[in-house]
């Protein structure tokens, strides 16, 4: 087997001359506009359009990428997770994309020389308490029946987890982890001051590449390759990238290897041979003065979609609003999650209150907010595609659109995953 790196979590898995292509997010823009590659590409969609399978795991834009998927052909094998809500495979069909083939939790299918063993969300949350959590992730197992690679991509796997993997793929050669968390804390977050978010940013580093040493002592792979993780925030939001909790890919790697590991590094373009073990092509470190003065002079100019949208009048926010906060009071009752916590959301120089404890919403002027409490501050024309579903309250959170003031500075993991609901 050979593997061929593109991006983020985008690589090519190749056997006997069949390629299983993952995750191909290739064209910039990702998450309502904010996301960017770097360093950039070379590679463009039409130079992969001939590959003879896609895995998908799941359905965030950096893995399930619209403008990238066209370029293939409707009756090519797209390998995802059979789940109840299969919304992944709702968004397939309704491409015209007709050969999906769905894959229980745990079990395993042949699909040219691989053995392909799929795996659903390991944890709710594998660093806080979660009831709800994300429950889109998946994860891969692609065996050639000589060498085994582990696509984990978001999908962190925990301890207990991970020593399943370990029990039933003892050989895993290559683990492709997890080395850094997307996520709008710390930057996006103005309860804190710089000091407070380069501090915040630095623990949330520390804490990604320590969880992903520890799963791979556990795994114990011959290689672990730092995985789904490499994206840099353009258009107006570029400032954030200081504070964005991310790392560079050697960094991880040195991280790993100061560990006892042995990391495996891929620019764009470059593959590992899983037989001989040998890297084809050597990799070059990114450069992070360039880096941050490619974000600052190029991508920095870029504008986010919903920007060139008509805003509508206040009168429209003050009806849809409340039905929106409806929809999301049903959704609360399905979980039977009411905590002890107002969430204020600005629209133009009133707030929209949401008690979780309490059925309706309502507006006030004044921004005198009642602790616990969490306040949402994003631009209104983002606001209006979320409302009427042409945007989500997770993309725009992970895009950094999102702009968060929270007394106390607490994570409450289920109240992010539940404002998903928050829509008309």
């Amino acid at each position: 087997m050979k593997i061929t790196f593109y991006a983020n979590a985008c690589c090519v898995y190749e056997c006997d001359g069949f390629r299983l292509l993952s995750d191909p997010w290739i064209i910039d823009g990702a998450f309502e506009g904010a996301w960017y590659h770097y360093p950039p590409l070379s590679t463009k969609p039409e130079d992969l359009k001939n590959v003879d399978a896609l895995y998908l795991s799941h359905l965030h834009p950096d893995h399930f990428d619209p403008k990238t998927l066209p370029v293939f052909r409707r009756d090519i094998p797209i390998v995802i997770l059979r789940r109840e809500k299969n919304y992944l495979e709702k968004l397939l069909r309704k491409m015209k994309f007709s050969n999906i083939l769905l894959i229980e939790d745990g079990a395993s299918t042949t699909l040219g020389p691989f053995n392909l063993t799929m795996y659903g969300p390991f944890e709710t949350h594998v660093f806080y308490d979660a009831s709800i959590g994300y429950h889109i992730d998946s994860a891969l197992v692609v065996d050639d029946g000589k060498h085994v690679v582990l696509n984990a991509n978001d999908n962190r796997p925990s301890e207990r987890s991970a020593h399943e993997l370990k029990e039933r793929h003892p050989n895993i050669m290559v683990a492709q982890l997890m080395y850094a968390g997307a996520s709008p804390y710390p930057s996006c977050f103005n309860n804190l001051t710089d000091d407070e978010k380069l501090r915040e940013h630095d623990g949330v580093v520390e804490r990604s590449l320590a969880h992903m040493v520890k799963i791979a002592k556990i795994l114990e792979p011959d290689f672990v390759m730092p995985f789904a993780g490499e994206f840099v925030l353009g258009g107006k939001g570029w400032r954030k990238n200081r504070f964005l909790g991310t790392t560079t890919p050697e960094n991880a790697g040195q991280f790993a290897k100061i560990h006892g590991l042995s990391p495996l590094l891929l620019n764009e373009g470059m593959s590992f041979d899983l037989e001989s073990g040998k890297t084809i092509g050597t990799y070059v470190p990114v450069d992070t003065f360039v880096r941050d003065r490619y974000i600052e002079e190029v991508i920095s100019k870029e504008r986010y979609p919903f920007e060139d949208d008509c805003l509508k009048d206040s009168s429209w926010f003050h009806e849809i609003l409340p039905f929106a906060r409806a929809h999301l009071w049903n959704a609360q009752q399905r979980y039977r999650y009411f905590p002890d916590l107002c969430l204020y959301l600005s629209v133009r120089d009133e707030y929209f209150v949401i008690d979780w404890e309490k059925e309706e919403g309502f507006f006030i002027k004044r921004n005198e907010f009642r602790e616990p409490f969490i306040t949402y501050s994003l631009p209104l024309t983002l606001l209006q595609r979320i409302m009427t579903r042409q945007a989500h309250w997770n993309n725009a959170e992970l895009g950094c659109h999102v702009d968060f003031i929270r007394q106390p500075n607490k994570y409450l993991p289920d109240m992010h995953a539940l404002i998903s609901f928050f829509h008309a």
